[in-house]
């Protein structure tokens, strides 16, 4: 919902205002679930260790995009309507 209202201030095509919502609310949740725990593996088999270990690995290549959307985000935040 929230990204629906910050895109609200862009734009008035309903397409993108969805396609905005589904974006924001994945955002948050990678973060809260994914990036930020450190160990964390969730779910009903959280004592297995995950199928993709290469992946956790190269865990460090993924923050700075990530950190960069989150950038982006907080400036679309912070202007309307350009």
């Amino acid at each position: 919902m929230l990204g629906g209202l910050i895109a609200s201030g862009h734009t008035t095509h309903p397409l993108f205002l969805l396609l905005a919502s589904i974006g924001s609310m994945r955002m948050f949740l990678e973060l809260l679930f994914k990036m930020l725990p450190r160990d964390y593996a969730p779910g009903k088999f959280s004592s297995m260790v995950g199928p993709f270990g290469v992946w956790y690995q190269r865990r460090q290549y993924f923050v700075a995009p990530y950190a960069l959307t989150w950038g982006l985000y907080l400036v679309l935040c912070s202007h309307t309507a350009w």
